[in-house]
């Protein structure tokens, strides 16, 4: 019936066309048909080793019941510091590791005990600056206390040294007087021959007692500068006035003084 409807639609002089040379439906279907077999058959193969193999390996290994107990271990979690919790983050049975906040301590006492130990810092550091004033002050007077201490040291020495310049004195005063005695000596004798005038006799006189007056004046003064320095003013048997003990410069009262306010 078809053929015959197809023929009666030609035109008259058309030649029919070859049904050996058309495709065949049914090939086209049996491909497709083997494609998504194909696709079926990775999908499943897929799911039975993602999904199904590993449930069952779980199933294989896990137990199964209603009133089970399991065994555990219990580990006190406690802060390195005491407070009130402000704020807990997490519940029961949560899973946690290593780093993750639990809990949140109340702060402000934290922030109270923060101001009260600044308040000692600020404090300390002023005490500080005042030990460090106090410190430098007290440098200060050692060192002029150290200067004290060495000008008493050169104070005595400066005393040993006037005691013996002044002896040298007396003893130059001495031979001073030894020359005004002579001198008076030859002017007694000039003056009793009538070789020597009464005048020049008077003179050699009063040189010698100028001598005399000098020699003693420069004893006096030796023996002022000795009493100075805490020494007999004559010295012993045997001794002369320029002998002073060696560490006299040590045990000196004002250089113990000075050394004491030193120390």
């Amino acid at each position: 019936m078809a053929s015959s409807a197809e023929e009666s639609k030609l035109a008259p002089g058309d030649q029919a066309p070859d049904l050996a040379t058309q495709p065949k439906p049914a090939a086209g279907i049996s491909s497709r048909r083997r494609r998504l077999r194909l696709a079926l058959t990775v999908l499943g193969a897929f799911v039975i080793v993602f999904v199904i193999i590993p449930r069952i390996f779980h199933a294989l290994h896990t137990v199964s019941t209603d009133d089970a107990y399991v065994n555990s271990y219990v580990t006190f979690v406690a802060p390195r510091v005491s407070g009130q919790v402000a704020r807990v983050l997490v519940d029961d049975n949560n899973r946690v590791k290593k780093g993750d906040v639990l809990v949140e301590l109340d702060q402000e006492p934290y922030r109270v005990q923060v101001a009260i130990k600044q308040a000692a810092v600020d404090s300390a550091q002023a005490e500080l600056v005042v030990a460090q004033a106090t410190v430098r002050s007290q440098i200060g007077q050692t060192r002029g206390l150290r200067f004290k201490l060495q000008h008493a040291i050169e104070d005595v020495d400066n005393q040993v040294a006037l005691i013996r310049a002044r002896v040298a004195t007396w003893e130059q005063s001495k031979a001073t007087q030894v020359l005004a005695q002579a001198e008076f000596e030859r002017a007694k004798k000039l003056l009793e021959t009538k070789v020597s005038s009464k005048e020049e006799f008077d003179q050699k006189r009063e040189q010698l007692d100028v001598a005399t007056a000098q020699v003693k004046q420069a004893l006096e003064n030796v023996y002022q500068a000795r009493a100075a320095l805490g020494l007999p003013a004559q010295p012993s048997e045997g001794a002369s006035l320029t002998d002073v003990p060696a560490n006299l410069d040590q045990t000196f009262s004002s250089v113990r003084q000075a050394l004491s306010d030193l120390m």
